[in-house]
């Protein structure tokens, strides 16, 4: 439609053709238009049935073709570009990175930050399944006796290499575009501890290597001590611990059996399913808010020591009530990456 003629008169034209206005001369002099622009105006309004649409517009050509954007977009989905800028050096050095941004985003991609997930063998994926299952019919009442436990790595200077993809919204577990977790050491504090329905329980500093003697002694330590803390009887919980061969040594199993604590049956390479994995996610994220941040690993420990006993109640309340659901996303992906 004419750009220069507002929506009222537009209205105006179309009601008095639809009226029964003898021509458009007839509408172009009442409206103060030429004809040739009530003809438009009247055949726009019924192809778009709107009076606000306007017809395109001469300019100056776009530097990326329909083709250009098409392969930008197929470049980045697909990982053959690590990142738009590369992209730009690589194939489009015509035209600046932020254009290639903009025409990919058009396409439907954004950049994230990749999800760091742990590597799934066939044999992880085969075996998860059959663990869901036994417990697809526990309730959240039932998942209150675990105590879930783990340790976890907090940086100095912030999270291992977060890097990016270019991906559709929706995609974050792909495993195109996520990214496998690598444990390595650094200037970093590594923490044991474990969550209850109740509440955070104790935070452990592991300053060296742990063995399976020294996982007993923690255990025997921060788990019985803070069970005696609050009174709690070890023989109404189910202690979950991960898959890691130090933590199911025999020497393990015979310490868990002399305080008669049941363990709980654990798939491997499964974070997804321990609820613990979001509180140290919380706690890294309340940690990254203080001012000023830890300078070093003591000032690190400190942090995080205060930052654990401060995790809200309700939060923990949440993640306690989303098992049964994680299960069920478990056995519903028949062993793949769930949401969660």
């Amino acid at each position: 439609m004419a750009r220069n003629t507002s929506p009222a008169t537009k209205a105006r034209i179309v009601t008095m053709i639809e009226c029964g206005a003898k021509s458009y001369a007839e509408v172009g002099q009442a409206v103060k238009r030429d004809p040739t622009t009530v003809s438009r105006i009247y055949e726009r309004y019924h192809k778009s049935h709107n009076f606000t649409a306007v017809g395109s517009r001469s300019g100056r050509p776009r530097k990326l073709t329909q083709y250009d954007g098409k392969l930008a977009t197929y470049s980045l989905a697909r990982g053959t570009a690590a990142s738009a800028a590369e992209l730009q050096r690589a194939i489009f050095p015509h035209v600046c990175t932020e254009t290639i941004r903009r025409r990919v985003k058009e396409e439907g991609l954004e950049c994230f930050r990749r999800q760091k997930v742990p590597y799934l063998k066939p044999e992880h994926v085969q075996l998860r399944p059959a663990w869901g299952i036994d417990l697809l019919l526990w309730t959240v009442d039932s998942w209150s006796a675990v105590v879930f436990s783990d340790a976890s790595k907090f940086n100095v200077f912030g999270a291992d290499g977060n890097r990016r993809c270019w991906r559709n919204r929706g995609k974050a577990l792909d495993p195109h575009y996520t990214q496998k977790k690598v444990v390595h050491g650094g200037n970093s504090v590594m923490a044991w501890g474990c969550v209850t329905r109740d509440g955070v329980g104790r935070l452990h500093r592991i300053d060296a290597r742990l063995t399976s003697a020294g996982y007993v002694k923690l255990l025997n330590e921060e788990l019985l001590g803070f069970l005696s803390d609050h009174d709690i009887d070890p023989r109404n919980i189910f202690f979950q611990r991960d898959r890691d061969r130090k933590q199911w040594t025999k020497l393990v199993q015979d310490f868990l059996q002399r305080n008669r604590i049941d363990s709980l049956p654990w798939p491997a390479c499964s974070p997804d399913m321990n609820i613990i994995e979001n509180v140290w996610d919380q706690l890294d994220r309340q940690v990254r808010a203080r001012v000023p941040r830890a300078k070093n690993t003591k000032e690190l420990w400190r942090d995080l020591r205060e930052e654990w006993s401060k995790i809200p109640q309700t939060y923990i309340d949440h993640l306690y009530d989303s098992l049964p659901a994680r299960v069920q996303s478990l056995v519903e992906a028949k062993g793949g990456r769930t949401g969660f």
